[in-house]
């Protein structure tokens, strides 16, 4: 981990934000549906997989730690949407895949840029 004073709490801020992808990708009725919005779901897929992804960069040092969330992430993706399959009201979806897929890598690749380290920066500003 980066030397974060708050990681436990980081850490746990991710792992709710993967119990919201469980919840919303299980649910019944998506909730844009649900809400009658119009949105591409493929869009959702790629901001939720890519922006968890990246958050688990922001909480772990660079290396394989990271690369293993990010392969973790791939396979919640993956047994979601077969779990979507088998549930009857929801559609197993290639492109839903494929989209997670390409939020993953481009949360992998963000975490490896200098806002990969904005959470210990922010953590060392309000050091007191």
């Amino acid at each position: 981990m980066h030397e974060l004073r708050l990681a436990r709490l980081w850490g746990g801020l991710g792992w709710l934000w993967v119990v919201l992808i469980v919840w919303l990708s299980l649910r019944s009725v998506p909730l844009d549906r649900e809400l009658g919005i119009d949105f591409n779901d493929k869009l959702g897929h790629l901001a939720a997989y890519g922006l968890v992804t990246f958050w688990f960069c922001l909480v772990y040092a660079p290396g394989w730690v990271r690369v293993r969330y990010a392969l973790a992430m791939l396979l919640l993706g993956l047994g979601l949407e077969y779990l979507q399959g088998f549930g009857g009201t929801r559609q197993f979806e290639w492109a839903d895949m494929l989209a997670n897929a390409i939020g993953v890598l481009l949360g992998l690749g963000l975490g490896a840029t200098p806002l990969g380290r904005g959470l210990a920066r922010l953590e060392r500003r309000f050091d007191p």
